[in-house]
């Protein structure tokens, strides 16, 4: 712990003190920030407070009174609730402005590890709790040069690993597919070669899967392989087709523009659009899916149209304009049923 550092930051940031609690590990921050050791057994809370000027103060239980000797500052014992609470008046009575690992509305929740009931007696002391989020960001999260280096060094890797990876997809679909976890696996070995360490592995997600945050060894009996086989391909197109042409149904008498504001509509545009490109590029490499060339061309060629001038999705379009745009969206979709 860089104590001279913390006051200084206090002081310029115009905070009174930085007050640090724990019971069970919940604030994990404060054992990174105060150098105390990550397997300490905890049932009892304990209280550091380091204020802008001064010297430090500790307020920690009597059954594990030797927690925090490895940090300067006096200390101060408690056994019962009154003890305990006449032990933060006593502690925090200089003080106004403490800082806490707390945010306000939980914005940035990995900062916000202080429970409200004991936001709420700080307050009820009379003292103004404000976030220490700028004070962790300080103490907490910003890399020294070494290991700004490490980073550099990794990325330098991952890129050419990314590279390869590309490589050995393609050479796996053209001998018949692979499949999503087989490919975080190729990374995985891959980094164990390269002495890369990762607490997760990278995520590898296609399609459908891509809103999967990861697929781990527990995920084999839903792996999904790539959507590159003929198919797949027809499969996915047909259930995208039908899902956006479900989503229209209820607007093709009378579309409007407040229709398109659904994101949901949106997104299946989008997957549709995603799956008439994978169509288009098998029916270029010969693949006999069942669905006419030019006409798939065409519709692709169509949809990136209307995406790249914002088509149907013009925010301050007149209301003619906007049905005009459903309009020519349908007759898109009127094409891709001769894709059937």
């Amino acid at each position: 712990m860089d104590l001279t550092a913390i006051q200084k930051a206090l002081r310029e940031r115009n905070i009174d003190a930085w007050l640090f609690y724990d019971h069970h590990h919940r604030d994990p921050i404060a054992y990174r920030v105060l150098g105390l050791p990550a397997g300490l057994m905890v049932t009892r809370r304990w209280f550091y407070l380091i204020p802008a000027k001064g010297e430090p103060s500790k307020l920690v239980h009597k059954i594990e009174a030797g927690h925090l000797d490895t940090l300067p500052g006096t200390k101060r014992l408690y056994s019962g609730w009154q003890e305990l609470f006449d032990g933060m008046k006593g502690f925090l009575a200089s003080h106004r402005d403490i800082a806490m690992q707390y945010s306000p509305n939980n914005l940035v929740f990995t900062i916000s590890l202080v429970d409200a009931g004991t936001v709420d007696l700080i307050r009820g002391l009379g003292k103004n709790v404000v976030s220490s989020q700028d004070l962790v960001a300080q103490f907490e999260a910003t890399m020294n040069d070494d290991q700004i280096a490490t980073h550099y060094a990794a990325r330098d890797v991952i890129d050419g690993l990314t590279a390869e990876a590309f490589q050995e997809i393609g050479r796996r679909v053209r001998k018949g597919g692979t499949f999503e976890h087989e490919i975080q696996q190729w990374f995985m070995d891959a980094f164990e070669k390269e002495n890369l360490v990762t607490d997760d592995p990278p995520i590898v997600a296609v399609n459908a899967n891509s809103m999967v945050n990861r697929i781990q060894e527990s995920a084999k009996k839903v792996r999904a392989p790539y959507d590159v086989t003929a198919a797949a391909i027809q499969k996915n197109y047909h259930a995208h087709l039908s899902a956006l042409e479900r989503a229209f149904t209820p607007i093709v008498k009378e579309p409007t523009y407040q229709m398109w504001n659904d994101g949901h509509i949106m997104t299946l545009a989008r997957n549709l659009n995603q799956q008439i490109g994978n169509v288009e590029n098998l029916v270029q490499k010969g693949y006999d899916i069942g669905m006419d060339a030019a006409a798939c061309s065409k519709f692709f060629k169509d949809m990136n149209l209307y995406a790249r001038q914002g088509v149907p999705f013009k925010m301050d379009a007149p209301e003619p304009e906007r049905k005009e745009h459903v309009k020519e969206m349908l007759k898109l979709l009127i094409r891709a049923r001769a894709l059937k």
